[in-house]
């Protein structure tokens, strides 16, 4: 959860919002964790969730899984 936490710290900051949030890519270095990303990705985003990108790749320092995101500027 805190990869979705710093999202929402640096989105904000820049004067935008999750609720801005128009597409995202998850990167995991374990394919089987898709399920608890699957939940987080619904437990952070209103419905309807922006568009996603996931696939497994190897992470450095042990990280389970990065997300980045593209959003619209705030009003």
């Amino acid at each position: 959860m805190e990869a979705f936490e710093n999202r929402r710290i640096v989105l904000e900051a820049t004067g935008s919002g999750r609720y801005r949030v128009v597409n995202t890519t998850c990167l995991l270095g374990d394919i089987s964790y898709f399920p608890e990303l699957n939940a987080l990705f619904a437990e952070y985003f209103a419905a309807p969730p922006p568009a996603r990108m996931a696939m497994q790749v190897p992470l450095p320092l042990g990280l389970l899984f990065s997300i980045g995101c593209v959003a619209t500027e705030g009003e």
